[in-house]
Formats: structure tokens, sequence, C-alpha cells
């Protein structure tokens, strides 16, 4: 897909293959500009959410009260 990452006021492009690291605590946002859609894959470390937790959009995000139980499915 295509997509527009915005980092502490910094806008980037993305398109299919590019790599973002946000640094902690940095103020972010992720953004479909394409008419297809965008696949986002996140790594946190440490961990931040339960195992398997898909959140549709950013609403849906900040209203979860859900945090990492330490479980994993490995």
């Amino acid at each position: 897909g295509e997509g527009k990452v915005i980092i502490n006021g910094n806008e980037y492009d993305v398109t299919d293959g590019n790599a973002v690291i946000i640094p902690k605590g940095s103020e972010h946002n992720v953004i479909n500009t394409g008419n297809g859609p965008l696949k986002m894959y996140t790594l946190y470390s440490p961990a931040h959410h339960k195992d398997g937790v898909v959140h549709k959009t950013k609403a849906e995000a900040e209203a979860s009260e859900e945090e990492y139980d330490g479980v994993t499915t490995e």
C-alpha cells in the first residue's frame, strides 16, 4: 500500500517494503493515502499490547484499556 507516517510533526511518504522506526515517546500517526489497503506490522520492545490484539481505528485503540499481560503464543 501507500501511506504517510507523521513523527513529531515530520511527514514521510511510505510504500510497500518500507520500514519506519518510531523513537520512544514520539508523537506519531500512520495514514493510508492509497486506494488499497495499507498493511502495518509493529514490533514493540518491551511489549505493550496483548498478543493478537488488532485495533481497526485510532479511536478504538485509544479507547482500549488492555495492556500486555506477559503471555505470548510462542
